[in-house]
């Protein structure tokens, strides 16, 4: 496993991180494992099995995932968004998901919190996995699961 990021600037952290982890893997006899910063969004999406969202919402990032960059993605990644949910059109994923039968979506945040459009729920029960952030209420009476687990 190598780890592939992309960031506006190189993440120095990180890449130590993953290097001190590397030898001592290797120092176990274990595969070491490289970290490295790609150039664009769009290598990263080609390229990564997994793709974990991780970014703050504004004008620039509103639906960074959308249909074009979706369609970019390998067709058995998996895309992870537990940052905030209008980083990636909803309506984009979903029909990817349609279409990319080996398309794996995972999130915890929704475009439109705290509500859920029907044919998201619809889809997590059959590729998504979808389980609800609980920022917006402190009652642990409300169950707002989207379904899946």
């Amino acid at each position: 496993m190598d780890l592939v990021y992309y960031d506006l600037r190189a993440n120095d952290d990180l890449e130590g991180y993953v290097a001190d982890y590397s030898a001592f893997l290797e120092a176990h006899g274990e595969r070491p494992i490289r970290c490295r910063r790609l150039d664009t969004l769009e290598q990263l999406l080609c390229e990564a099995d997994v793709v974990s969202l991780h970014a703050v919402l504004d004008d620039s990032t509103r639906h960074i995932i959308d249909a074009s960059r979706l369609a970019q993605v390998k067709d058995d990644a998996i895309l992870i968004n537990s940052s905030r949910g209008p980083l990636v059109d909803e309506e984009a994923r979903v029909e990817h998901c349609r279409t990319h039968p080996d398309f794996y979506a995972a999130l915890d945040v929704f475009e439109r919190e705290p509500e859920t459009a029907p044919r998201l729920l619809d889809l997590a029960q059959r590729r998504s996995r979808a389980a609800p952030r609980r920022g917006h209420s402190l009652d642990p009476r409300e169950d707002g699961d989207a379904g899946g687990a």
